[in-house]
């Protein structure tokens, strides 16, 4: 007499659990690495906001003539005759330094100027860089709020410079018109 066995199906097969495992595997990594570009994405916007709002911050003080609270642009006690004028805020864009800076510019009655910072450097963190092109130094007038350029201290006519935040491979432009419009793509 002869038995038979019933055969029970039960688990996997080990092919099956490899195509599991690799469809897993694929959807994991691509996960991973739209999330680490969206974090990217993140960060760099918000180096390239923080930049846009010192230069919306200097476009405005400068438009509303708001005068520093330091002592910046008052009578040279020293000299009464040398009375300081504002004459509008400057952003200062350091490539070398990694650092973006406020200022506000008075002018001297003597026909001097005189800069005296606002704002602390804000420095980048390592990982991200700046690049310009056209000009490093966006200066508001007063009244008018529109932009004058200089690239180092050397007075520059160019209709829009702009600057480049990089962050691995991702860049924002920030461009800043001579009419002082402010936009970044």
């Amino acid at each position: 007499m002869t038995r038979k066995f019933k055969v029970h199906k039960r688990g996997f097969t080990l092919i099956e659990l490899i195509v599991v495992f690799s469809l897993i595997a694929i959807v994991s990594s691509i996960g991973i690495q739209t999330f680490i570009d969206y974090n990217r994405k993140q960060a760099v916007d918000k180096v390239a906001n923080e930049i846009v709002s010192m230069l919306q911050t200097a476009r405005s003080r400068a438009f509303t003539q708001v005068k520093p609270n330091v002592s910046a642009c008052d009578t040279d006690l020293v000299t009464p005759s040398n009375t300081e004028t504002l004459q509008g805020y400057r952003v200062k864009v350091s490539v070398s330094l990694r650092t973006y800076t406020l200022y506000a510019v008075c002018r001297t009655s003597l026909g001097t100027t005189n800069e005296v910072q606002i704002a602390q450097n804000k420095p980048l963190s390592s990982d991200f860089s700046f690049t310009v092109s056209g000009a490093n130094w966006f200066t508001y007038e007063v009244l008018t709020g529109a932009a004058n350029f200089h690239m180092d201290g050397t007075p520059v006519v160019v209709t829009a410079p702009y600057v480049t935040v990089t962050y691995f491979s991702k860049q924002r432009i920030i461009t800043v018109f001579a009419d002082g419009r402010i936009t970044f793509e």
